[in-house]
């Protein structure tokens, strides 16, 4: 059995096991999982990719902030207000509203939707189950 869900995920995902990101330095990775309040003035977005199995790029309104793939994961400081946060999958485009606060830190996760086509969603994690999920993946290096 366990063969046949290895073909299937070949035949459907070629390349299932090799995609690849570029990943942010040891230390900017060190860094984000520390979690330090934003500068003054800004609020802090993690962005978590989790169950992925495409490169997704995000972006937040109209600016490209990186990829996400499996067990990856940004953070992106704003200024605060009112943003879309997109993911472009390879069978659909997803967005979810989040409104930042001056000093905040907000959490987004970044997964799929079982089934065939597989379709992205993006969804708000409470802030122990964000923190976790940056603990346990590494760091997307962001576009700046």
């Amino acid at each position: 059995m366990k063969r046949w869900a290895a073909l299937f995920v070949a035949t459907v995902f070629p390349g299932y096991d090799e995609p690849e990101i570029p990943l942010a330095t040891p230390t900017d990775d060190a860094a984000g999982k520390q979690f330090v309040a934003p500068s003054a003035g800004k609020a802090a977005l993690y962005v978590v990719g989790s169950r992925l199995v495409t490169i997704a790029p995000i972006l937040v309104g109209r600016t490209n902030v990186g990829s996400l793939i499996n067990q990856t994961w940004m953070r992106v400081d704003l200024a605060p207000g009112h943003y879309d946060v997109w993911v472009v999958g390879p069978h659909n485009t997803a967005f979810r509203s989040v409104d930042l606060e001056a000093g905040s830190t907000r959490f987004i996760e970044v997964t799929f939707i079982n089934g065939i086509p597989i379709s992205y969603r993006l969804k708000e994690m409470s802030d122990d189950i964000g923190r976790a999920a940056v603990l346990a993946g590494k760091r997307a290096r962001e576009i700046r």
